[in-house]
């Protein structure tokens, strides 16, 4: 007997009955991807029987036809642009449903599997509920999204919300969401292992949807701080200082649009960044604040208005007052401060410390102290960036190493008392590759990997809390190029000869032409008289 039934037909083979249905062609390209990575033209399932006239057809009919009713709706908002926004009521919304059902889910199953299910379960907790804590006290938006990415899209799924592919950062603060109704789980999931009497929290009642959270267009601040990023070329390590303040201006208004942003909101933000409180336990300086704060989200809506995504930079001209400070003391270590730092690099550090550490701390404030290069140029420096060029050794600081402040390789030649006490040495140990590093361990390839610049870090923690250079008025890693500056000065050092070797942009026009030669740079460095330091 022939199915009438509309959608349904029969398998060749098994003779069980399928649900066929043909998407409509214009909406296929938003339509959930299949197995293969692609939009399937048709939704296919199995209705578990033979039998038309059963009830488990009926029922399999009726799933099967709502699922193609929500996939059609689904794409039909993909395809007009209306996205469900992701913003903060929802997103917190959304946070507190994902954490009852996962109490609920569980309070279940442990009924329903047994002991050793409840086993296992408590050692997933055990296991994953620390680097959840970690990931949220490190700020690693990163692994919270790689972890939470797929669960927070069938957590969309099921609430039958479309939101905008663009809208990374609403994305990602959902997963960072869904990562601390996690450690809000954890604790009362494992209080349920144990066979204590856990209240679940009430369910919340769905957010109201705002005028215009059901939105057609809008300019999506991050996205289009990445756009800018990517065609004005600023260097990776830039882009990555100044996305997370975007992304804060974002969480502070609870939407991510730029086509919304107001005068009184960047205000309003201003206020607050210069009153709160930072992790580091003080205030942020009004520097901070113009520089980059203010500085990286007006940078991003002038670009957005010269490509006609806005049509006013409401940022323009916004004021940030700075107090004026005053000069304690020259910028530079004092001679005593240098060589208390010199002498505690020879120190053989503790076992806990990884092999580039070590390096760092014995060789790196040499090379400052010789050269007045940035800190994180040396963090960055490769073996095969140490080289003999026309008879002189050198270290090319490059960009292709990692970030240069003026993008421009530079020829820093190697001062003779490094070479005595066994540089080269070390760099030949080294082979090829990072010296004060291990790229094995970094999280992030990539030129603004965040390794690179943790040396620093730690170098900066170690003069100050080790060596115990804690003056407030100096820099403990950028004093070295101050210092540098100055002995040049003391050694009859040409001014244009030191910043070619610094990496000083030129001061007039004509400087920009020609270059101090490497047997030039050489001979400057040997002016450079030794520090006077016992057993080197």
């Amino acid at each position: 007997m022939g199915i009438i039934v509309k959608h349904i037909q029969v398998h060749k083979k098994t003779g069980r009955l399928i649900y066929l249905r043909a998407y409509p062609a214009s909406l296929i390209p938003f339509v959930p991807a299949g197995p293969t990575g692609k939009p399937p033209a048709v939704l296919k399932l199995s209705m578990g029987t033979k039998d038309p006239d059963s009830a488990q057809f009926g029922t399999a009919f009726a799933e099967a036809t709502a699922r193609y009713d929500t996939i059609v709706a689904k794409a039909r908002k993909a395809a007009a642009g209306t996205y469900d926004d992701l913003d903060t009521p929802r997103v917190a919304y959304l946070g507190k449903v994902f954490e009852i059902e996962w109490l609920e889910r569980e309070g279940l199953e442990r009924w329903e599997q047994g002991p050793e299910w409840a086993q296992r379960v408590r050692n997933g907790w055990e296991e994953c509920l620390p680097d959840f804590i970690e990931w949220r006290g490190d700020g690693d938006s990163e692994a919270i999204e790689a972890y939470w990415s797929k669960h927070a899209r069938t957590l969309l799924s099921e609430q039958d919300l479309v939101v905008d592919p663009k809208d990374a950062e609403g994305f990602n603060r959902l997963c960072r969401e869904l990562n601390d109704a996690a450690i809000r789980v954890g604790p009362l999931a494992l209080a349920q292992l144990s066979g204590q009497a856990v209240e679940l929290p009430a369910r919340p009642a769905a957010p109201e949807v705002a005028a215009g959270a059901i939105r057609s267009s809008r300019v999506p601040m991050l996205e289009t701080f990445d756009e800018y990023a990517e065609e004005s070329q600023i260097s990776p390590t830039t882009a990555k200082d100044w996305r997370p303040c975007v992304a804060h201006l974002v969480t502070f208004l609870g939407h991510d649009d730029a086509a919304k942003l107001t005068r009184q909101n960047l205000l309003d933000w201003r206020n607050t960044l210069l009153k709160e409180t930072t992790r580091r336990g003080g205030l942020r300086h009004p520097k901070t604040v113009r520089g980059k704060y203010i500085g990286s989200v007006k940078a991003m809506l002038s670009w957005a208005v010269d490509n006609n995504k806005l049509k006013d930079n409401v940022a323009a001209g916004l004021p940030v007052s700075i107090p004026a400070t005053e000069q304690l003391r020259e910028r530079y270590f004092t001679s005593d401060e240098a060589l208390a730092i010199l002498r505690a690099s020879l120190i053989p550090p503790a076992n806990k410390l990884t092999k580039g550490h070590a390096l760092a701390r014995r060789w790196i404030p040499w090379l400052c102290a010789y050269s007045g290069a940035r800190v994180n140029e040396f963090s960055q420096l490769r073996a095969e960036d140490v080289k003999k060029v026309d008879g002189h050794w050198m270290m090319d600081i490059t960009p292709s190493a990692g970030t240069v402040k003026n993008r421009k390789a530079r020829l820093v030649p190697i001062h003779p008392h490094l070479i005595d006490q066994g540089f080269l040495a070390v760099v030949e140990a080294q082979g090829s590759g990072p010296i004060f590093y291990d790229p094995s361990r970094q999280r992030v390839e990539g030129p603004a990997n965040r390794h690179v610049a943790k040396v620093g870090e730690r170098l900066g923690e170690w003069v100050r809390k080790v060596v115990g250079i804690d003056d407030e008025g100096i820099a403990p890693n950028h004093a070295w190029r101050h210092l540098f500056k100055s002995a040049t000065y003391d050694a009859g050092i040409e001014e244009r000869m030191a910043d070619a070797i610094q990496g000083h942009a030129p001061t007039t026009q004509g400087r920009k032409y020609g270059s101090p030669s490497p047997q030039a740079r050489a001979e400057a460095i040997e002016k450079i008289p030794r520090f006077p330091v016992d057993g080197v």
